[in-house]
């Protein structure tokens, strides 16, 4: 389970840092995480949605390949815990991808998640959320459907 989610393990802090050439040569070593940072300038998507009568924006920018590199998701709530725990959630997710988890494995372990709000949505694609994560995880498989941002 945690070879989906991270597929290399942290050496403790006292080892020091290992270059990912070093960890792939010294056994028992592993190597470090590296972030992929988008552009100055990337293509996006927005998106409104509506969630058992609580209202959002998806926001996604992609990497030059099509893949996702960063979630923002905005309540219209400014300031309620729901809103704070949702940026918080898009913030983790973002470094997820920029740190290469793929959208998939996300989806596997974040699709039909149960909590409030929960119910009706306003998008026919998507009838009906058990959770705000629940609806963004959804729709955002339903937009990378290999992965990549698909055409249009």
């Amino acid at each position: 389970m945690v070879d989906d989610v991270m597929p290399y393990l942290s050496r403790p802090p006292s080892a020091g840092a290992v270059s990912a050439e070093a960890g792939a040569s010294s056994p028992g070593l592993t190597p470090t995480p590296a972030r992929r940072t988008l552009p100055s300038e990337r293509r996006g998507l927005i998106h409104h949605f509506h969630v058992g009568g609580h209202e959002g924006y998806i926001r996604v920018s992609v990497f030059e390949d099509g893949t996702p590199g960063e979630l923002f998701l905005t309540m219209a709530k400014v300031g309620s815990t729901l809103s704070g725990m949702v940026d918080s959630f898009a913030i983790m997710v973002s470094i997820a991808f920029q740190h290469g988890v793929r959208l998939e494995t996300l989806v596997r372990k974040f699709r039909e998640v149960r909590f409030e709000p929960s119910g009706f949505t306003q998008n026919p694609d998507i009838p009906t959320a058990s959770s705000i994560v629940d609806y963004v995880f959804h729709w955002l498989e339903q937009k990378f459907p290999d992965g990549t941002l698909a055409a249009a």
